[in-house]
């Protein structure tokens, strides 16, 4: 573990190589890697990186904070197929106020490019539930690699769609919860997904996806996900339902 910015790895040593095989379980109807697993995909590469560097999920326990994805960005130029085997890479890459910003870019098994994104976290205080920043590193720490990027923009911050003419309502189940009790964060994304006919499916694939978690769902809430399209562009927003909160906004475009 690193602490107090003493011995403090160089640039190159911020950048995770994670390899991954794609599972059946990964895969969609037509054997393509799924919206949602390439997704998790990025969010286990990043566990793993902040774990090695000393500020994973363990690490921040001891500081009382856990971390929360805030926002994510992905572009994807191709669907890799299952049985196959991939790679992430990943780095911190800047701090913007309280959000620790992340990068990625997904290859495939001949080394092609096919997802690239970027995505924003939070950590959280455990008593608070308020963002905070991270002690015993300077904001230096997370900025080494600022001018490497996958994505150059920041993560989409989203509005809520409008005029939404689309509307249901999601019951949450134990398969969504994560080890918080928590819906975990790839599951609106599938909730985004499975809205959308099958047929539809057969024929597209999303070449842009970005998420914005507003508020945690906890377990046995429901939520009422409204969006509309236009062309090609899918807007999504979740509610709670009974208080009408705002729990996740979702772009996809394909």
């Amino acid at each position: 573990m690193f602490e107090n910015n003493r011995d403090i790895p160089g640039p190159e040593e911020l950048i995770l190589h994670m390899e991954a095989g794609i599972t059946s379980a990964d895969a969609d109807l037509l054997g393509r890697l799924r919206p949602g697993a390439l997704e998790n995909l990025f969010i286990q590469a990043a566990i793993r990186s902040a774990d090695q560097l000393g500020f994973g999920f363990a690490g921040l326990r001891q500081q009382k904070l856990f971390w929360v994805l805030s926002r994510i960005t992905m572009e994807i130029q191709a669907s890799p197929q299952w049985p196959s085997t991939i790679t992430i890479e990943t780095w911190p890459k800047d701090v913007q106020g309280l959000l620790y910003l992340r990068d990625f870019i997904a290859r495939d098994d001949e080394g092609n490019v096919f997802a690239l994104a970027t995505s924003a976290w939070l950590a959280i205080d455990l008593d608070r539930k308020r963002p905070t920043t991270v002690s015993g590193r300077s904001e230096n720490y997370f900025s080494q690699l600022r001018d490497r990027s996958a994505l150059r923009q920041a993560p989409d911050k989203l509005a809520a769609p409008q005029h939404p003419v689309h509307f249901r309502e999601i019951s949450t189940a134990y398969s969504d919860y994560d080890l918080n009790k928590h819906v975990t964060a790839t599951k609106y994304l599938d909730f985004m997904c499975n809205v959308l006919p099958l047929d539809f499916w057969l024929d597209h694939y999303p070449r842009s996806i970005s998420i914005n978690y507003q508020r945690e769902t906890l377990a046995g809430e429901t939520l009422a996900l409204r969006w509309q399209n236009d062309g090609n562009r899918y807007d999504f927003a979740g509610y709670h339902n009974g208080t009408n909160a705002l729990s996740f906004l979702g772009k996809i475009e394909f």
